[in-house]
């Protein structure tokens, strides 16, 4: 693609969805990222937006756009793309940058051919936390839609334990092949470790691409 038919832009996509608060590492590192981004945007000389889809919508340019994540609250109780349908319009750009969980029921397909329309490239960044790949079991433990609140098994026991393993990895294998057939790049993200940490290992290939 020639250099003139890239947008110089850079556009930071960011759930605020209640999953992505469960923890508050994970709340954390979630707009740690979102910044980290628009900041090496910034840094690289690209226009560098941000577009927040939650209870509340923002949208907001550079230095703005710090002020807007550190008064964030992640409590939007619908699903992220359907909360993005009312956040701004996305903007073509060289890089898009998507920070979610992606752990919302929905087909994966047309969602992630929306995030990589008008983008050259596109990058999701999938924040987990410990408690979202093996939640704790026990008696009385329960597993709970964080979004709409919903009680969806009494008990913990170690077969529905098992269970919500099969249905994750099946889930996340489906947004595995819906973000290649779109020629994007998917890093799952550890939530515990810093961002530091990350940008020393996981974060590599986007950093290198920069």
């Amino acid at each position: 693609m020639r250099q003139d038919e890239v947008a110089p832009r850079l556009e930071v996509v960011l759930d605020a969805s209640k999953s992505m608060a469960v923890g508050p590492a994970k709340a954390a590192r979630a707009t740690e990222l979102a910044w980290l981004m628009v900041s090496l945007g910034r840094r690289s000389g690209l226009e560098a937006s941000l577009v927040v889809a939650g209870r509340q919508s923002h949208k907001a340019f550079g230095l703005e756009a710090r002020t807007v994540l550190q008064h964030l609250s992640m409590e939007g109780v619908e699903p992220f793309d359907h909360a993005l349908r009312r956040a701004a319009p996305l903007m073509p750009c060289g890089v898009r940058v998507v920070v979610s969980d992606l752990l919302f029921e929905s087909t994966p397909q047309p969602i992630v051919e929306r995030w990589a329309r008008g983008a050259s490239s596109l990058y999701v960044l999938q924040v987990l936390d410990a408690e979202d790949l093996t939640p704790s079991g026990g008696a009385g433990a329960r597993l709970v839609d964080s979004e709409s609140g919903e009680t969806m098994e009494r008990v913990l026991s170690a077969a529905v334990l098992d269970d919500y393993q099969r249905r994750l990895e099946a889930h996340l294998q489906l947004w595995r092949e819906a973000l290649g057939r779109v020629r994007a790049t998917l890093l799952t993200l550890d939530a515990g470790a810093t961002v530091e940490q990350l940008a020393a290992g996981a974060l590599v290939p986007l950093l290198e691409s920069a």
